[in-house]
């Protein structure tokens, strides 16, 4: 039975609702996660830099170098294998995020092919890239956090001032350390496997969880970006899918074509 003043079967409200309150609960978690994340980097900057020694190969400065002048590179970084693993990793959200424009679009073209809550995940998919990755990551936070890449600072081969994730203001004005871009989309692509069958989805999970945490690694190891750029951009995009789900759950359903069985 339908209310008549609803577009929605009241039967099927408990299970929205429910649905909302996990979410809710879910990105509310997941944001008090990222923000004692960043207090913890931010408190000792000595994690990040002891992870980051790691990786950084120190060779003697030039002659006339500063006494206190400390030269060397990340030489993981160097390895053609490896640049060429990062590319295909770089690009693989953007060809997920156009496949599901696409098909979204073609939803729309011809309804009755997907459910509406089909529909929604992918609404939300697409905002979260938007918002996530996009806006908040690349426009605002690598813009003007000037945080310089490990490999750009005077602890690593470089020539700026160190700076703790969460400090803004220092000396990199383009395209700066803080956040990671590609762990943010990297882990877009987790945050995609809502448009799978759970168990298709179950299986795949391990693999999107190690393509994710591939990308941030080497980051981190190729030198351009510190551990906690790479875990804040990572949980940053689950914090925004999660709050975009729940966003988008609050609005009213339409009334839309179920979708077509196929015997």
């Amino acid at each position: 039975m339908t209310h008549p003043n609803s577009m929605m079967p009241i039967s099927s409200r408990p299970s929205l609702v429910r649905g909302a309150d996990r979410d809710l609960i879910l990105g509310l978690g997941l944001a008090c996660l990222w923000t004692a994340t960043l207090e913890m980097f931010h408190i000792v900057p000595a994690i990040d830099l002891w992870i980051q020694h790691l990786f950084f190969s120190p060779v003697p400065c030039p002659v006339g170098s500063r006494l206190d002048a400390i030269c060397g590179s990340f030489p993981i970084g160097d390895v053609a294998a490896l640049q060429t693993v990062r590319k295909v990793l770089f690009d693989l959200p953007f060809v997920v995020t156009g496949l599901v424009l696409v098909t979204l679009a073609w939803a729309v073209i011809r309804p009755g092919r997907f459910s509406m809550p089909a529909l929604r995940d992918m609404a939300a998919l697409l905002a979260t890239m938007a918002i996530g990755p996009g806006l908040i990551v690349n426009v605002f936070l690598k813009s003007y956090s000037g945080r310089p890449r490990p490999m750009q600072t005077d602890l690593f081969g470089g020539d700026m001032g160190f700076m703790a994730a969460g400090q803004f203001g220092g000396a990199c004005h383009d395209n700066c350390s803080f956040v990671s871009g590609e762990a943010a989309g990297a882990a877009w692509l987790v945050c995609a496997l809502v448009l799978l069958p759970t168990p298709l989805r179950r299986k795949a999970l391990p693999i999107a969880l190690g393509i994710a945490v591939l990308t941030s690694l080497l980051r981190v190891v190729f030198g351009r970006h510190y551990p906690s750029d790479a875990l804040l951009g990572f949980l940053l995009t689950f914090v925004v899918f999660q709050l975009v789900r729940l966003g988008l759950r609050a609005l009213p359903l339409p009334a839309y074509p179920s979708p077509k069985s196929h015997q």
